[in-house]
């Protein structure tokens, strides 16, 4: 069950404050909402600087990815933002298996 928290503002008026569980109930809400209208929720993008930070790569080397194709992107007023399915997805696809030791068949 959901708690509404009642106090008096500085006018002497009664306010309620919503808990955070239904604040966080509501966002979750919020976000399938999006999923299912086919939209990004933005808890799911990343900007650049994110991005080059957390793969620790250069701007241009995910310049070069963005002109490559390699990645996805939007372009809203002059800074870029990537879904981070779209990098995992880049991680995935360049992903190498490691390789067992020649004569053995992988087996040790």
């Amino acid at each position: 069950m959901n708690k509404e928290l009642r106090h008096n503002n500085e006018a002497g008026t009664e306010e309620i404050v919503i808990g955070p569980s239904l604040a966080e109930r509501l966002e979750e809400f919020l976000n399938q909402q999006e999923y299912a209208h086919g939209r990004t929720p933005l808890n799911e993008w990343l900007d650049g600087s994110d991005v080059m930070r957390q793969l620790n790569i250069s701007a241009r080397t995910l310049q070069t990815w963005r002109s490559n194709g390699m990645v996805g992107y939007s372009l809203v007023g002059g800074k870029v933002y990537y879904k981070k399915a779209e990098i995992e997805r880049l991680l995935d696809n360049c992903y190498s298996q490691p390789k067992g030791k020649e004569g053995n068949n992988g087996k040790q």
